[in-house]
């Protein structure tokens, strides 16, 4: 289990997450219009994986708070932006 905080398995799969945030981000605010499978897959399924996964003792064991930055440095703007988006959204 420990591997996956340091493969970059979880880093794509965080990515593909920024994607799809965006998505929500950008579509229309028309609730008829609105994709709520996606919504709720993001405000449900991706914040709870997110939550988990930084929360979790083995991401704190990451031995170097350098390793720790490099290593979600470049997701953690993009996700604090559609953080902000999706709190405005709703």
């Amino acid at each position: 289990m420990k591997e996956i905080y340091t493969s970059n398995h979880m880093w794509r799969l965080f990515e593909n997450f920024l994607v799809d945030m965006a998505m929500v981000c950008n579509s229309t605010h028309d609730r008829k219009h609105a994709d709520i499978m996606l919504e709720k897959y993001i405000t449900e399924t991706v914040c709870n994986i997110i939550t988990a996964f930084f929360s979790s003792p083995f991401y704190d064991q990451i031995t170097t708070v350098q390793v720790r930055a490099l290593a979600h440095s470049p997701i953690i703007k993009p996700f604090s932006k559609n953080v902000q988006c999706l709190t405005d959204y709703f």
